[in-house]
């Protein structure tokens, strides 16, 4: 029952995922917009295309391993903590939030691939999934259009060939969500402290004049007990954010490679080209904005998942020590302790906090630099 009592953790990330949409419909401003470039399989082209690709599926395997392995790590460390019937409960009421956060993420907004243009993928990665390269362009008409012409004539539509991206980018997301919702829960459980340890102090003898008094040896045994058991909450805590920001990093990134996709296929296309060009700029810019977005948006909710659990362990820990009566009027004795005991965070563990805390927004800044350090090393 006491696990209920902290349920409210798991609403944070869901009041964020469900503003997430709310905030981009009214700041979103549609796709790009202007001549779509067309495209010639040529061998440069289909080089491009296909190096594009690859990007796609590395960072799409990248981002199930990451998800299995976190689910996995959350999982394994809820089963420690809970007895059987606990954790049973744990699986089914994973289940049902699962379920509903999945329902948020597919029908609370317009998959991706609506907002960037779907008849700019029907136009090149629909072309390229197509063995013999569909001779038209598909801009001009929409691929709903196309659809009903195509089941009329018996061949398959640019659409229709877009069917393996989207089922990867659905994938994508149950695995991300999964994720999510494992680690979110696995918070819960840790964030439910045992009882704090009772302790007795004894007055100093003679021999011991410094404070008035002090812990019996049962007492003390008691407190090292608990704040052990904290030590080892706060380490799962660390472990589970290092997989949430591998799941989510990978994940933006994943977005990124096939969000800019499409880019592969006009290569050539510079700025001398005053027809095309200002399409693939504004295509480009479009992406960015929603590649920072879906950073941003997973840096918020790596702050509500972790956040207030690292606060109530943090809090816990200086509790432990004020019931130390030799450590509650020496600052300098009590922040000892607390080291001892690994309950505080030197400047190394705080850089290195916040580096998680701010992976996924870094992940497609670094995701690019790969990529023009990777085009510069080409022969």
């Amino acid at each position: 029952m006491t696990y209920f009592r902290r349920i409210w953790i798991v609403a944070l990330p869901f009041v964020v995922a469900f503003l997430y949409p709310w905030v981009f419909e009214r700041l979103f401003g549609g796709p790009a917009t202007g001549v779509n470039p067309s495209w010639t399989p040529d061998a440069d082209t289909i080089n491009h295309a296909g190096a594009a690709g690859i990007a796609v599926a590395a960072t799409f395997t990248l981002l199930l391993i990451s998800s299995i392995c976190g689910t996995f790590l959350a999982c394994k460390t809820a089963f420690t903590r809970l007895s059987t019937a606990a954790f049973c409960g744990y699986v089914v009421l994973g289940a049902c939030i699962y379920a509903t956060a999945l329902s948020v993420t597919f029908y609370g907004s317009k998959p991706y691939i609506e907002d960037l243009g779907k008849d700019t993928f029907c136009s090149t990665v629909g072309r390229y999934f197509s063995p013999h390269f569909a001779p038209a362009r598909i801009s001009g008409v929409s691929c709903s259009e196309k659809i009903s012409a195509a089941k009329e004539t018996g061949k398959k539509s640019s659409e229709d060939r877009l069917l393996p991206l989207v089922k990867v980018i659905t994938l994508s997301g149950w695995a991300s969500v999964l994720v999510l919702v494992a680690i979110t829960l696995c918070t819960v459980v840790i964030s439910v402290l045992p009882t704090e340890p009772q302790v007795r102090s004894v007055l100093n003898g003679t021999d011991n004049p410094a404070g008035a008094e002090h812990l019996d040896r049962a007492s003390r045994d008691r407190l090292n007990d608990a704040a052990h058991d904290l030590a080892d909450r706060i380490r799962n805590l660390k472990y589970l954010a290092f997989a949430a920001a591998a799941a989510l990093g990978i994940g933006v990134a994943f977005f990124k490679s096939w969000a800019e996709w499409p880019l592969a296929f006009w290569f050539a296309i510079d700025k001398k080209d005053k027809l095309h060009w200002p399409f693939v700029d504004a295509y480009q810019t479009l992406a960015s904005a929603l590649e920072n977005y879906e950073g941003l948006f997973f840096v918020t909710i790596m702050v509500t998942v972790f956040g207030p659990l690292a606060l109530i362990l943090s809090r816990r820990g200086r509790h432990l020590a004020r019931l130390d009566p030799e450590l509650v009027d020496d600052p300098a004795k009590r922040t000892q302790w607390l080291a001892n005991h690994g309950l505080t965070l030197t400047t190394w563990d705080q850089a290195q906090r916040f580096l998680v805390f701010v992976s996924p927004l870094l992940a497609a800044p670094i995701a690019e630099l790969l990529k023009q350090l990777v085009t510069l090393a080409k022969p």
